[in-house]
C-alpha cells in the first residue's frame, strides 16, 4: 500500500480542504509527519518488520552496517541448516563460524516519503492507518476531542489485529 493513498484517507477523515498532497504546505508536512510517526510506533510495538539476508561472517563477526535494514534484533543464525548461538554486542554481532549463513533479524522501520510503500502485514489498510494519523493530526492541532475519538477507533483496531487467537473447541453435546 502507498504512503499517499493512506494519506489520502486521512485527509477525508481530517475534511481539511487546504491540505493537498500535491503543493508544500505546513499543513502537509505536519501530515507526513503524523503519518511517520504513527507507521513507526506501530513496527516498533505491535507488528515487528522482519527480513532474512544472506551474509558473511569475517572470523565469527559481523558488522550490523553489513545488513540491508536497520537493525532491531536478530532471531536466528543458520549455516546449511544449522542453528548457531550468537552474541549481540553495540556494533555488531558474533557467533562461532565463518563465511556465508542466513540471518533472520527484525528491523527498524525506516522515514518514509509520500511516494514510497508501506511493508505490513496484509491485515492492515489504508483505513486504520488513517484513523490513527488523524488522530495525531487532530493532536497536533489542539482538537483533543477528534483526537481521542479517532485514537480510540485506532488503538481498537490495532489491538483486535494483532491479538493472538486461540483455537476454540465446542463440546458436542450428544443430542444428535
Amino acid at each position: 500500500m502507498k504512503f499517499s493513498d493512506i494519506l489520502g484517507k486521512a485527509i477525508e477523515i481530517i475534511c481539511d480542504d487546504e491540505i493537498a498532497l500535491d503543493t508544500d504546505s505546513k499543513k502537509r508536512t505536519k501530515l507526513i509527519s503524523c503519518g511517520n510517526m504513527v507507521y513507526q510506533e506501530l513496527v516498533e510495538q505491535f507488528v515487528p518488520l522482519k527480513n532474512n539476508e544472506l551474509l558473511e561472517f569475517a572470523d565469527g563477526i559481523l558488522m550490523y552496517a553489513n545488513f540491508a535494514k536497520p537493525i532491531k534484533d536478530i532471531l536466528y543464525i543458520k549455516k546449511n541448516g544449522t542453528s548457531h548461538n550468537f552474541s549481540m554486542y553495540p556494533s555488531y554481532v558474533s557467533c562461532p563460524i565463518k563465511g556465508i549463513a542466513e540471518v533472520g533479524y527484525i528491523y527498524h522501520a525506516e522515514e518514509v516519503g509520500i511516494d514510497d510503500d508501506i511493508v505490513l502485514p496484509p491485515q492492515f489498510n489504508e483505513n486504520i492507518l488513517a484513523l490513527g494519523i488523524s488522530s495525531e493530526y487532530f493532536y497536533r492541532s489542539g482538537l483533543c476531542d477528534e483526537a481521542i475519538f479517532y485514537k480510540n477507533r485506532y488503538d481498537n483496531a490495532v489491538i483486535n489485529l494483532t491479538r493472538k487467537r486461540a483455537s476454540i473447541h465446542i463440546k458436542g453435546c450428544g443430542l444428535l
